[in-house]
C-alpha cells in the first residue's frame, strides 16, 4: 500500500480524507518555519488544532505543542501534561489548519492577531495570542470536552483522580 501511495503524484490523493495530512506531513518544514516566525519571547507556548497536528508539529518543533480546541475523544491526550491554569498570561503561537480564520479563540487571549499561510495545496492560519485567559478557555474548551470525552469513558471509581481534571481545576462532579 505504501508503495502505491509513493509510486503516485499527490495531486491523485486530492479529495481524499486523509490528503490534507498528507499534505501537512510533506510540507512540515514550511509550517515550522511560519511557527517559528510567530515566535517573539521564545516563551510562547505552542498550540495546535488536533492531536495529529500537535503530535508531528512538537515532533518537528522539538517542544510540547497542545491542543486548544476541543479536540475529539482521541484528541486530548495533552490534556494529561498540559497546565493551563499556569499558563494564565502567557503567549501561545497556535497552528489551525481546519475551518475559517480562528476567530473562536479571541475571548481566550487578551490580544489575538493570525495570519493565512498557503504553500501549494495546503493551506492554514498561524494565530498569535497574547495574555492567555484562562477561566474563559475552562468554560469554553475544557469543561465541555472533559464532559463529553472523559466523564463518559471513566469510570466513576476513578472519576476524582482523572489527570485532567486537576490540572484544569474543574468540579469533578460535571
Amino acid at each position: 500500500v505504501l508503495g502505491v501511495l509513493i509510486s503516485r503524484p499527490l495531486e491523485t490523493w486530492k479529495g481524499r480524507p486523509f490528503y490534507k495530512g498528507l499534505i501537512q506531513t510533506l510540507q512540515i518544514a514550511d509550517i515550522e518555519r511560519d511557527m517559528r516566525e510567530n515566535v517573539v519571547s521564545g516563551e510562547e507556548i505552542f498550540g495546535a488544532d488536533a492531536y495529529s497536528q500537535a503530535a508531528l508539529l512538537g515532533h518537528s518543533l522539538g517542544n510540547d505543542v497542545y491542543v486548544i480546541s476541543g479536540g475529539s475523544d482521541f484528541g486530548r491526550q495533552t490534556d494529561f501534561v498540559a497546565r493551563w491554569k499556569q499558563w494564565e498570561g502567557r503567549d501561545f503561537v497556535v497552528f489551525w489548519q481546519y475551518g475559517d480564520a480562528p476567530e473562536w479563540m479571541r475571548p481566550l487571549f487578551r490580544e489575538l492577531s493570525y495570519k493565512k499561510y498557503e504553500h501549494g495545496a495546503l493551506s492554514y492560519w498561524i494565530a498569535r495570542g497574547r495574555g492567555f485567559r484562562f477561566e474563559p478557555y475552562r468554560d469554553r474548551v475544557l469543561a465541555p470536552a472533559l464532559k463529553g470525552f472523559y466523564r463518559k469513558s471513566v469510570p466513576d471509581s476513578l472519576w476524582r483522580a482523572c489527570p485532567p481534571l486537576e490540572n484544569a481545576e474543574i468540579d469533578w462532579r460535571l
